[in-house]
């Protein structure tokens, strides 16, 4: 399980920089994206999620590799791809 937070929603001194001190995120960071793995079976029920939420997310396929992502940004504009293997997608188009 992961789980993300506004920094308001929890609040801890230090934890978040703010200023000067405030880390680059979302488009200004050098850090392009994080990929968490999970079973391609699951994917459909976290689109399920993300629709009920009203999380916009886009899906994408890389069938070179075999792979399907789904990307949708943290609270603070960072990407987050889901990505899952199955071996039926490789040497797809894209």
């Amino acid at each position: 399980m992961l789980a993300l937070f506004h920094h308001a929603a929890a609040p801890r001194p230090g934890l978040h920089p703010s200023g000067a001190d405030r880390p680059a995120t979302g488009a200004g960071s050098s850090l392009h994206h994080i990929a968490l793995s999970l079973p391609f079976e699951e994917q459909e029920a976290v689109m399920r999620w993300y629709d009920k939420m009203g999380q916009p997310y886009r899906v994408e396929q890389f069938g070179w590799i075999g792979w399907r992502g789904i990307f949708t940004e943290d609270p603070e504009g960072n990407t987050v791809e889901l990505v899952a293997y199955d071996p039926s997608m490789l040497n797809q188009d894209e």
